[in-house]
């Protein structure tokens, strides 16, 4: 299957919690460029938590082999019944 995101180096140099601390830190980050940087350079931080995050669906897949792709389905399927997505014309769009 087609991952989201390339595998990163640090699937197999970060455990659980590193990555976890790493998002918190990407957060840092972007609520500082929020206030100071153009906005295409925001964008670019919250890229970068997003891809921490997607770092950490990767690092729990090949430790418990959870697949990533399976979890964000799930997410996508709770968004969903509780009305997240977006409505055009009647119809959901996810």
């Amino acid at each position: 299957m087609r991952r989201i995101f390339p595998e990163l180096k640090f699937i197999d140099e970060n455990g659980f919690f590193k990555q976890l601390e790493k998002i918190v830190s990407e957060v840092m980050e972007a609520e500082e460029s929020f206030m100071r940087d153009p906005i295409d350079v925001f964008a670019m931080e919250v890229g970068d938590i997003a891809t921490s995050a997607i770092t950490l669906l990767y690092i729990i897949e090949n430790r418990t082999g959870i697949k990533a792709e399976d979890i964000l389905a799930k997410v996508r399927e709770k968004n969903d019944r509780r009305g997240y997505g977006r409505k055009t014309g009647g119809r959901q769009v996810s």
